[in-house]
């Protein structure tokens, strides 16, 4: 019994990662497309906020979800801040590539955020 129930909680694990990742990379596309339709407007323009809209709309539901299921495993993870704050630094840098503005980090490569990745990530970005 232990090892069916330990070989659940790493099925879990993996999916919760596998989510995580994903709405990861999905998000920062996302964010350049609704920039990029913003500027552009005209009907194609619409048609792309309301699609990425929606794109987001079940990014945010699916990474609730994984959240939830192994919420009881939150306070042991632990995040590498640097890269968190370097991933959020170059799509700042892609959305802002023709404002004149400036993003340096300065982080400790030893610091750790006891939480998931994308608590931090949600936590940075605001």
């Amino acid at each position: 019994m232990n090892i069916l129930i330990e070989h659940s909680a790493e099925v879990v694990g993996r999916a919760r990662s596998y989510v995580s990742n994903l709405a990861h990379f999905l998000k920062t596309p996302l964010t350049v497309l609704s920039n990029e339709a913003a500027t552009s407007p005209g009907p194609l323009a619409d048609l792309v906020l309301r699609q990425v809209k929606s794109m987001r709309r079940q990014v945010d539901h699916y990474l609730a979800r994984a959240r939830a299921a192994g919420a009881l495993d939150v306070l042991g993870n632990r995040t590498q801040v640097e890269p968190v704050l370097e991933d959020l630094a170059r799509v700042l840098r892609q959305i802002h590539a023709d404002s004149a503005a400036a993003v340096e980090i300065h982080c400790p490569p030893t610091l750790a955020f006891r939480g998931e990745r994308q608590d931090l990530e949600e936590m940075a970005a605001t």
